[in-house]
């Protein structure tokens, strides 16, 4: 997604919507176009690859006595010593940025093909020069998926890191997807070896033990802590197939992130570091101080199965700049603490929030959430909220009207489900006149697009249970006729309806206005 902040990127209807870490992580559900904004631009991005696991030139950096030198051409040139004919004059005279651009045309092959990445190798040693540019393509990106490259690739990024550290300022990305928990462990000679330039770093003792022991998190975040030119960090965690030992999970990531705002001369304090996402096992949620909320380079966070410590919250009122937030698989203690949250921003533009584990028919959570929405009402200008719904065959949900959205004077796009709008069936209790007035005086004049939705159940087969969702469908088309006056609503574009459960979520049933497709 490639909007600039604040700028209210237009969909096309009937699209679907889906939305994964850029990780490849799976996910227990699919999302809507709302994660897009966390995705960066493709644009001025330099697609690059990792060190590659099966070659020690991938990670290892030419010495000067292996790169060829330069000698003078008969015209008073600058020529390199080299068979390849096309490396010759023409190509070194032309400036570094056009140099990058020509070599960065072809960074997308380098990152999933192994010849091109070769190839570019070869290219980095035919010179000093191009070594140093081809070198901002190869080692500007690190991707860790796979179980090889934790065993071999961290452990050699990390010496090679150590040792070349004019490489550290080439790497802008790091990602990864975290299956398993180990790593290779270090010696203690070599862990302290390693350890050499952040000696300082304030939480030393605890990220060198966990070299010692191999945590797969601590390998990372020693990475991480080399990389001072770093502009976005995606990392997932999924235990599921190797649960031992991390019911009492520690992140030593997290560690390295909060000490970023008291940077101390072990800590470069991330200082370009613009995107994060963080999402955490289902058994080992994480409690969170909301420190590294205060970087002020940082602009868009993304965190799952994090647990608000708000007894320990150290991001002060007013002092994170981040404009994008989105919270995924919050637990039902999110409402009660989303105030301390939310009022550690400046002007939070964009805000996702899913409330997974928190039933929104609690009429003390809606009331909650909308307290603490009211600290960005200046501000906001993206809302979209998740929630699970109960609507079982023996009982309507019981629930409290959301109170009105008038002062948040910003709000173009906003997604509810139906119980936080009406806090009851309105199929079954509210005539179409009486829910346009209340819309009305619900929604603000500066909306442009509304999305509305109705809980289908865990599973597909519940959806019998939910039946009444065919009826509030036919419901709101007599609805919005109605309750569409310009007077009302002199923004408002286009409305849909959506259906959703974990496993499929997005799916639009019905818009307003009607359109082909």
């Amino acid at each position: 997604m490639a909007a600039e902040f604040g700028s209210y990127p237009k969909r096309e209807l009937g699209a679907r919507e889906s939305w994964a870490p850029a990780t490849g992580a799976t996910l227990s559900k699919t999302w809507p176009r709302t994660l897009a904004l966390f995705n960066p631009s493709p644009i001025e991005t330099l697609t690059a690859t990792q060190p590659d696991a099966s070659s020690s030139a991938s990670v290892r950096t030419p010495t000067m006595e292996e790169t060829p030198a330069p000698t003078q051409s008969a015209g008073g040139h600058s020529a390199v010593a080299t068979n390849d004919d096309s490396l010759g004059p023409p190509l070194l005279k032309l400036p570094d940025e056009l140099l990058l651009k020509i070599v960065g045309y072809h960074a997308p092959s380098v990152q999933y093909l192994e010849r091109p990445r070769a190839e570019l190798r070869n290219l980095s040693l035919a010179s000093r020069r191009l070594h140093r540019i081809t070198g901002e393509i190869l080692y500007s990106q690190l991707n860790i998926k796979k179980k090889t490259d934790s065993r071999r690739v961290i452990p050699q990024l990390a010496r090679a890191l150590t040792e070349t550290q004019h490489l550290r300022n080439n790497f802008k990305s790091a990602s990864g997807t975290h299956r398993h928990h180990d790593t290779a462990p270090l010696a203690p000679q070599i862990a302290d070896q390693l350890l050499g330039d952040i000696r300082g770093y304030r939480n030393h003792d605890a990220l060198r033990n966990g070299l010692l022991t191999g945590n797969l998190d601590a390998a990372f975040a020693h990475i991480l802590l080399l990389l001072p030119a770093l502009e976005e960090l995606e990392l997932t965690y999924d235990f599921a197939t190797n649960s031992g030992g991390v019911q009492n999970f520690h992140s030593h990531v997290l560690d390295a992130l909060d000490a970023a705002t008291a940077p101390t001369p072990g800590h470069h304090g991330f200082t370009n570091l613009a995107r994060i996402v963080l999402v955490f096992d289902e058994i080992a949620k994480v409690p969170w101080t909301g420190s590294f909320l205060a970087i002020p380079s940082l602009k868009s966070v993304c965190l799952g199965r994090v647990t608000i410590d708000t007894e320990h919250w150290t991001c002060d009122t007013n002092s994170s700049l981040v404009q994008r937030l989105m919270i995924l698989y919050a637990d039902e203690t999110l409402p009660s603490r989303l105030v301390t949250l939310l009022e550690s921003f400046a002007n939070l533009k964009e805000l996702v929030i899913d409330l997974e584990d928190c039933y929104m028919n609690e009429p003390w959570n809606v009331v909650q959430m909308h307290e603490a929405l009211l600290l960005q009402k200046h501000a906001l200008e993206y809302l979209d909220v998740w929630s699970n719904e109960v609507y079982s065959m023996f009982q309507d949900p019981v629930g409290t009207p959301l109170p009105s959205l008038k002062e948040f004077v910003k709000l173009r796009y906003l997604g509810l489900t139906d119980s936080i709008i009406f806090g009851e069936t309105p199929a079954e209790n509210i005539e179409p006149s009486t829910a346009a007035h209340l819309l009305s005086n619900l929604f603000p004049p500066s909306l442009e697009e509304f999305r509305h939705r109705v809980w289908s159940g865990r599973r597909p087969e519940q959806a019998r249970y939910h039946e009444p969702s065919r009826m509030r469908i036919d419901w709101w088309k007599s609805v919005w006729p109605v309750a569409h006056m310009p007077s009302q609503f002199p923004s408002l574009q286009n409305v849909a309806y959506q259906r959703y459960h974990p496993y499929h979520r997005g799916l639009n049933v019905w818009y307003w206005p009607s359109h082909e497709g």
